[in-house]
C-alpha cells in the first residue's frame, strides 16, 4: 500500500508540474536518474542520479546526461499529448527523447550515422524544489 501510494504522489506531481496543454508547459526544474549506455564503447548500464531536465514553455534543458546534456544542452519540444512529451536537440537532431507526463519515466537515444542506437538513458525524473 505504501508503494502504490508512493507511485500515486509522484504521479499527482508530474501532472501538476508539467501542466501541458496543446501549447504551453508550465516551468517546472525535473531531478532525473536512471542507467545510460554507450553501445559504440562497449559501456553499459552505467548509474546516473544527479542528472535534471528544466521545463520550459517550449524547450528543455538537460544536464548531467553525459553525452545528451554534458554542457546544459537545448532541446526542443517536437510533440506533446496527453501522456508524452517527445523533444529533440538542438545542435544535433540525431539526439532525441521522451518523458512520459504520467509516470516519469525517461528515455534518451543517439542515433548512429548509420541508423543504428548508439547510446541510450533510461530513467525516472521527479520533481524537485531548490532547497534555497
Amino acid at each position: 500500500m505504501l508503494n502504490f501510494n508512493k507511485r500515486l504522489i509522484v504521479t499527482l506531481s508530474l501532472m501538476i508540474a508539467l501542466n501541458v496543454t496543446a501549447q504551453e508547459i508550465t516551468p517546472s526544474l525535473l531531478s532525473c536518474e536512471g542507467r545510460w549506455s554507450n553501445y559504440s564503447a562497449n559501456l553499459r548500464d552505467i548509474e546516473l542520479n544527479n542528472a535534471s531536465i528544466k521545463l520550459e514553455k517550449s524547450k528543455l534543458q538537460l544536464t548531467g546526461f553525459l553525452s545528451f546534456g554534458r554542457k546544459d544542452e537545448i532541446y526542443s519540444i517536437t510533440s506533446i499529448d496527453d501522456t508524452k512529451i517527445s523533444f529533440e536537440q538542438n545542435a544535433d537532431s540525431r539526439f532525441k527523447g521522451s518523458l512520459n507526463r504520467l509516470t516519469g519515466k525517461v528515455e534518451l537515444w543517439l542515433q548512429s550515422p548509420s541508423q543504428t542506437l548508439d547510446q541510450i538513458f533510461i530513467g525516472v525524473c521527479r520533481v524537485s524544489q531548490r532547497l534555497f
